[in-house]
């Protein structure tokens, strides 16, 4: 069963907007009625909620701000403006408090009549421009292991974070492009390559010399490609066997995100940027600009110059670039050649120091800075007795997704700030009880399900609501929902997407709670059942889309 609507949607300042629309009209009528004096001096009126809901749904210190302008007492302003506002029909009460303040009760039918316009919105319902930024091109980039072994769970943390930061910048109107960067040039692809081909000739029982330089992680790639093509690769060179290494390491790559539900929009190869000759063209504007020496045999750039702590070599003393200067090739191809207007690196911490020397190539290169966010994410420990294996000396994605599935593994990854380490368990990620967060949201999500099929079988009429029967009991929720395009723009504009998962965890607690002490569903009350259910339809809305933004399923049955 489903409800329709027409209504309008609301937007991220909703309620701030309606009801600082109510005190500017209050200022008017005081003026007007010579209560206060006019003044041409311009004052911004700030609403916000009070921390301790005791004191009302919103509150201004707009007096404290007249105060300064009027010279008055900012307690007596705050009394005429309460005098002044209007009817009723946004603003239920008004109290002065403290100093100045204004707490203010929002009138319950005022928010019953938003329902329908979150439950018209439906899966769009979050969606927030942030002004001059919508409609912006904004790639970003995430994930980017090593191609030379599995998707690790450290990895994956970039993975749950980039994509939902993806899916957020979308709801805030930029045009998004995910991209994975293939670290494929360089002497570390072939010292891969060389170490690929030495395990996999052990595993044909031939039993060649070590390489003069290990890189045991290539053992991996190897048995990838002995699973496929058995002994059929033992007389192939390195360097041929290499690229089927790095194809195959790829291939489990890109099957390993998808089981997660991660696509991108474009692989990078590191390669490309040098037989295009960008790294070549980049490295000569850098020359030009003073700030690149020649000291010890090897080429630096000298960030000092700039401001930063430390320079940073381009060019080792053997002749192999570093990559930092391909990294600063990459990003002025992703800022010039191809025009995006913002750049968003989601990076683990041990890519963390060479940061401010990017932003001061950038800079001495004409490039606008600010156009290049970084979302910074630090180390995970793993804990539990579930923890049967792990390859080496890390996890891999797959071995977690085996065991707790990919909707617990991007709630768990996305529920700390990204500069805060986890400590992933994994047997609070399996558990099926109100302990584990994912389980708690997607049951809350799971009961607004079972209410309409509930309905149905009670013959309650989903149409035609008389929302004035929601009162005071449901208005705390009702704000909650209204809540969520403010969380989506604030998600979108400081890049932290782990307060999407307070958000719905504080949505599903509200709708636990209202579940738990009102019948939603009476077949004697139809009346009142409809408009309860026009709430739950509306939570169920909320938290369908929240749940989305993380890239998570909303189940109806659980």
């Amino acid at each position: 069963m489903t409800i329709s609507t027409e209504a309008a949607v609301p937007d991220a300042q909703l309620v701030a907007s309606a009801v600082s629309a109510e005190l500017a009209a209050a200022l008017d009528r005081a003026v007007a009625a010579g209560a206060l004096p006019r003044s041409e001096v311009r004052t911004d009126i700030v609403v916000e909620k009070p921390n301790d809901p005791s004191h009302g749904d919103v509150a201004t210190n707009l007096a404290m701000r007249l105060a300064k302008v009027l010279g008055l007492a900012p307690r007596g302003i705050a009394e005429l403006l309460r005098e002044h506002l209007g009817g009723g029909e946004i603003i239920e009460s008004a109290e002065v408090a403290g100093p100045g303040f204004i707490n203010m009760r929002l009138a319950p039918a005022w928010l019953a009549a938003q329902l329908g316009g979150i439950i018209s919105a439906g899966e769009r319902w979050g969606d927030a421009s942030l002004g001059e930024g919508a409609g912006r091109s904004v790639q970003i980039e995430f994930v980017s292991a090593n191609p030379t072994g599995p998707v690790t769970l450290g990895a994956t943390r970039g993975a749950a974070v980039g994509d939902a930061l993806a899916n957020v910048l979308a709801a805030a109107g930029h045009r998004v492009e995910r991209e994975y960067y293939v670290n494929d040039a360089g002497s570390r692809m072939r010292t891969f390559a060389v170490n690929c081909a030495w395990f996999y000739r052990r595993l044909c029982g031939i039993d060649d010399p070590p390489p003069a330089e290990p890189y045991p992680a290539a053992e991996h790639a190897a048995e990838l490609l002995f699973a496929e093509h058995g002994d059929g690769l033992r007389d192939v060179s390195a360097d041929a066997f290499g690229e089927k290494a790095l194809a195959a390491q790829l291939a489990e790559i890109r099957q390993d995100l998808e089981h997660l539900g991660v696509h991108f929009d474009g692989w990078f190869h590191e390669q490309g940027l040098f037989d295009s000759g960008a790294v070549d063209r980049m490295l000569q504007r850098l020359k030009e600009t003073g700030c690149v020496v020649e000291r010890d045999g090897a080429v630096w750039f000298e960030a000092t110059q700039l401001g930063s702590e430390k320079d940073e070599v381009l060019i080792r003393s053997n002749g192999l670039p570093t990559y930092f200067m391909t990294d600063i090739a990459y990003h002025l191809d992703k800022l010039e050649q191809r025009a995006f207007d913002r750049a968003v690196d989601v990076v683990g911490a041990d890519h963390a120091g060479h940061l401010p020397r990017m932003f001061a190539a950038l800079r001495v290169l004409g490039i606008d800075d600010t156009r290049l966010r970084i979302v910074v994410t630090q180390l995970i420990t793993v804990a539990g007795t579930k923890m049967k294996k792990a390859s080496g000396h890390y996890v891999t994605l797959r071995e977690i997704l085996d065991q707790v599935g990919g909707d617990a593994i991007r709630y768990f990854l996305i529920s700390r700030a990204s500069g805060s380490t986890i400590d992933f368990d994994l047997d609070l990620a399996t558990k099926e009880g109100n302990e584990n967060p994912v389980y708690y949201v997607k049951m809350a999500h799971a009961r607004c399900a079972g209410v309409f099929r509930q309905a149905e079988l009670d013959g309650v009429p989903l149409e035609n609501p008389d929302l004035n029967l929601l009162g005071r009991d449901e208005s705390a929720l009702i704000q909650l929902l209204l809540d969520l395009p403010e969380v989506v723009r604030s998600v979108a504009h400081d890049l932290e997407p782990h307060r999407l998962t307070f958000y719905a965890h504080s949505v599903a607690a509200a709708w636990h709670r209202y579940y738990h002490d009102h019948r939603i569903v009476d077949a004697g009350a139809p009346a009142l059942s409809t408009a309860r259910l026009h709430l739950a339809a509306a939570v169920r809305v909320t938290l369908a889309r929240a749940l989305a933004l993380m890239g998570i399923a909303a189940p109806d049955r659980m």
